[in-house]
């Protein structure tokens, strides 16, 4: 169903992030901008991933009954998540460089960079985050969650009973493989 599409959809940005982690993490570190280029990837890579896994463990799983609610969690989550990265590229920045002759600038520079954007940004993320996670929008989520599986389920019924109906179920359903495995 939905469900399972939308759980497949987020098993795959999870591993696009995953992947897109792993080449941050193989990049050296041993100057300020491969360092910093590194954590950026890596950042934005787990961001996604956290976003992914939001997907499939919320809206993707039919059985969570705040589905919604963990969806909305995995983009908050990945807010802070994002917003940590750029702290820590501040913070790199700034002692990377120290010592160096462009350590006045790099000081400054990484230091409102922690300070102004990345605390912001995970600050940001944590508030919406512990709002999401509140009794009063969690009871909202979960409505929307059960609202959604019950119209989703109901207008897959009603496609596979049209398709049945008319005949028209397994010719499309064979239509429909044989162009899945000329794709794949």
């Amino acid at each position: 169903g939905v469900n399972t599409i939308l759980g497949d959809a987020g098993k795959t940005v999870t591993s696009v992030g995953s992947t897109v982690d792993s080449l941050g993490s193989q990049l050296p570190t041993n100057n300020p901008v491969t360092s910093t280029v590194s954590t950026t990837v890596s950042g934005v890579g787990s961001a996604v991933s956290t976003v992914g896994t939001g997907v499939t463990t919320g809206v993707g799983d039919p059985n969570n009954p705040n589905g919604v609610g963990t969806t909305v969690k995995g983009v908050t989550t990945s807010v802070t998540s994002l917003g940590n990265t750029v702290s820590t590229v501040g913070t790199g920045l700034a002692s990377s460089t120290s010592g160096t002759p462009v350590s006045g600038v790099t000081g400054l520079t990484g230091s409102v960079v922690n300070s102004s954007t990345g605390q912001l940004v995970s600050n940001t993320g944590t508030g919406l985050t512990n709002t999401v996670s509140s009794p009063a929008v969690t009871q909202v989520t979960t409505d929307t969650t059960t609202l959604a599986n019950k119209t989703l389920g109901g207008v897959q019924g009603v496609t596979q009973t049209v398709g049945t109906t008319t005949g028209l179920g397994t010719p499309v359903n064979g239509l429909l493989t044989q162009v899945g495995g000329t794709v794949s």
